[in-house]
């Protein structure tokens, strides 16, 4: 689902973003992320409409896991979410959570445009299921 969401907002951006000025595309951007985690948020909450967890789903689960899914149901669709969108006009990227960016050059160095995320801590991350999540994509693009 987030992938999808993320393709179909991203290409309904990309005349807006290819066309920004430079100081303008991080915030197209932030808008972009907030527009993915609004839509995912939407459609998660129609699919737990009609398909409610079967009790072998929630016995499969721990005490904290049937917590947290009774406080919030989003949290069984948690995802992180990677995206780019590379056009004549630059590169732009979105990233929620662990993983990594990763440009490589045709002399084979390598380098991550956004740099290591500090604030994963363990097996801790962010993620599309948390209140906070459109404050915690990291974006960037290169002309």
């Amino acid at each position: 689902m987030a992938v999808a969401i993320a393709n179909r907002v991203m290409t309904s951006r990309l005349a807006v973003l290819t066309s920004a000025q430079p100081g303008d595309v991080s915030g197209h951007l932030r808008d972009a992320a907030g527009t993915i985690v609004d839509r995912w948020t939407r459609t998660v909450r129609q699919h737990l409409t009609g398909n409610r967890f079967t009790d072998d789903e929630l016995n499969s689960l721990s005490d904290r896991e049937r917590r947290d899914l009774a406080d919030d149901p989003l949290h069984a669709y948690g995802s992180t979410l990677l995206c780019l969108a590379v056009t004549p006009a630059g590169v732009y990227y979105l990233q929620l959570g662990d993983g990594d960016i990763v440009f490589v050059a045709r002399d084979g160095t390598a380098w991550q445009p956004l740099g290591a995320d500090t604030r994963m801590m363990g097996n801790e991350t962010s993620s599309l299921c948390v209140p906070n999540a459109r404050r915690d994509f990291r974006v960037g693009a290169d002309p």
